[in-house]
């Protein structure tokens, strides 16, 4: 999904607690950015995103 967002001009970025997850994912997509974060601790202005995608997390509580 990051690679085909990306590969339409799309501002893709990424966070997982994993760090072994972010080096992964950066050495797939050095183009996008990664970091090492929680979703839910991540300081995000009111309507900066045009999408949230996740994935492979069944135990998020969202509030």
């Amino acid at each position: 999904m990051t690679a085909y967002l990306a590969e339409r001009g799309l501002d893709v970025s990424g966070v997982d607690l994993s760090p072994r997850m972010v080096e992964n994912a950066r050495r797939l997509h050095p183009h996008c950015r990664f970091s090492v974060a929680s979703a839910t601790d991540l300081d995000l202005g009111e309507a900066s995103l045009g999408g949230v995608l996740g994935w492979g997390d069944r135990n998020n509580s969202w509030t």
